[in-house]
C-alpha cells in the first residue's frame, strides 16, 4: 500500500517526522498518521507530496476508478 512504501523509504532517509513534516508543509501529526496507516482523512494530495518527499514509487491505476458495479 501508499503507506508502506513511504514508511519504508522514510526509515531509510534517518530524518524525523518533523523535518519531514516542514519539507511537505503538513504537521508531525499528520505525518504520524501516514505511519501508522492513520489516513481516513488526509486528502490525496497530502499523501502524493508524501510519497515524492520520500522518493517513494507507487503504482496509479486510474482504470480500475471507473469500473462499474457488477
Amino acid at each position: 500500500s501508499l503507506c508502506i512504501e513511504i514508511l519504508k523509504k522514510f526509515r531509510k532517509l534517518e530524518m524525523t517526522q518533523d523535518e519531514l513534516s516542514k519539507l511537505v508543509s503538513t504537521s508531525q501529526a499528520n505525518i504520524s498518521r501516514i505511519l501508522n496507516k492513520n489516513i481516513g482523512n488526509l486528502s490525496t494530495d497530502l499523501l502524493l507530496r508524501v510519497l515524492v518527499a520520500v522518493r517513494g514509487k507507487a503504482k496509479i491505476d486510474s482504470a480500475s476508478l471507473f469500473k462499474k458495479a457488477s
